[in-house]
């Protein structure tokens, strides 16, 4: 590990510039020696073999699809509701409580609004996110 954090960090230094100005082709780890370079590309491999395509792991990715598209509907009609109306019904009222004080204001615009509620889903833990989809969904854990 220590070889090849100092081979990346040493690509990094020397391309810096590039990597940063966005000119930087292919991938960091092409510009470390080819031992190390080889090493990570079959990491990467298997990794993809053996982890990503697991029965239990992708059926966790998907249902934090579902989780999110139900965080993101809910959150992001109130937004839209209370920007465009500036008066959001009771039910979403509510959900832009639970945001707290991160809820957007109804004299934001809509980039601003639906930019908020990106940043509130984004900062909530895994738990947080699958309980609370579950409540939205009608879901009562025994």
């Amino acid at each position: 590990m220590e070889v090849m954090v100092r081979e990346v960090s040493n690509a990094f230094v020397h391309h810096e510039t590039e990597l940063l100005s966005g000119t930087l082709t292919g991938d960091m780890i092409d510009y470390c020696s080819p031992t190390v370079s080889q090493t990570i590309k079959q990491a990467k491999a298997l990794a993809r073999q053996r982890i990503f395509k697991d029965g239990r792991k992708l059926s966790i990715e998907i249902g934090a699809y579902s989780t999110l598209s139900i965080l993101l509907e809910a959150f992001l009609n109130a937004a839209r509701e209370s920007t465009i109306h500036g008066q959001p019904t009771f039910r979403n009222a509510r959900l832009l409580e639970l945001m707290g004080s991160s809820a957007p204001q109804p004299d934001w615009d809509l980039y601003a609004a639906y930019m908020r509620v990106m940043d509130f889903i984004a900062g909530m833990t895994d738990n947080y996110a699958a309980t609370l989809a579950q409540q939205f969904s009608g879901y009562q854990p025994g």
